[in-house]
């Protein structure tokens, strides 16, 4: 329903130079190819893990093998239209290898949002919009337009360079934990609401308060990320992403997003 935030930061050059290089579309295309590579191995690993979990082998079926083309392919697309193409084949794939994780109850057919239309889909949405407010407050600490992003770039009226940095963590964070509460019976139906004249599923505050503590849980849980040698919790890991596409604006580094070990 709102927010409470300081006023906007003074760090004006910061936001002339983000302005200007976002103007720049091999640099839009470098950043968003890396994030998407980022996101693409952050969902495989995923699944490798909850496929270990339950003792299962990881099915080499046409998702699956879709969902490794669709990885390779990140380095070879010329322009964003192209590589969004391959962003939203991988994220079909893995739904659709996903959905075999939640429980009967439960169940997950097909991705479904604006309005969400199952409760399974109520609680991805809520967790993506959870996840996309942590963004948000890191992309302003740090004295950046969230407005203005390099992948989501034609998201008018939304928070777009908060949408690219949270891509990496849609898996990690929202897809683990909405698996986790609806896997240990932590929600009923009676969390769940339909809007009658959308059809529209959304949780009811009750489930809300139940979604509150799972989440500041997961994001304060200590872990390595891949390449790191130093302990650092969801949120810290948040501000490292913001960080690197400071540098990469700042210093022209090549940036590497979040990955999970």
């Amino acid at each position: 329903r709102g927010i409470l935030k300081s006023g906007l930061s003074h760090n004006g050059a910061r936001r002339r130079l983000q302005y200007e290089r976002l103007q720049d579309e091999a640099f839009c295309l470098k950043l968003a190819r890396e994030l998407v590579r980022s996101k693409i191995r952050n969902s495989r690993r995923c699944l490798q893990r909850l496929y270990a979990n339950r003792q299962m082998r990881v099915p080499h079926n046409d998702c699956w093998n879709d969902l490794e083309d669709s990885l390779n392919a990140v380095a070879t697309v010329r322009d964003l239209d192209a590589l969004r193409g391959v962003e939203g084949m991988a994220s079909f794939c893995y739904f659709r290898l996903l959905g075999d994780f939640f429980p009967d109850d439960f169940l997950f057919v097909t991705r479904s949002r604006r309005p969400p239309l199952d409760p399974a889909n109520a609680l991805l949405s809520f967790a993506y919009t959870a996840l996309m407010n942590e963004c948000l407050a890191a992309v302003e600490l740090h004295g950046l337009d969230s407005a203005v992003g390099f992948m989501h770039q034609d998201s008018c009226h939304s928070p777009a360079l908060a949408l690219d940095l949270m891509e990496s963590f849609r898996s990690p964070y929202a897809d683990l934990l909405v698996l986790n509460l609806l896997n240990h019976r932590r929600f009923s139906a009676e969390d769940f609401e339909t809007d009658v004249e959308t059809g529209g599923v959304y949780l009811t505050q009750s489930g809300r308060a139940k979604f509150y503590p799972a989440s500041e849980q997961v994001l304060e849980r200590k872990f390595v990320p891949l390449g790191e040698s130093v302990h650092v919790d969801l949120r810290g890991a948040i501000d490292r992403q913001v960080v690197v596409f400071i540098k990469a604006l700042e210093e022209d580094r090549d940036p590497v997003f979040f990955r999970m070990a």
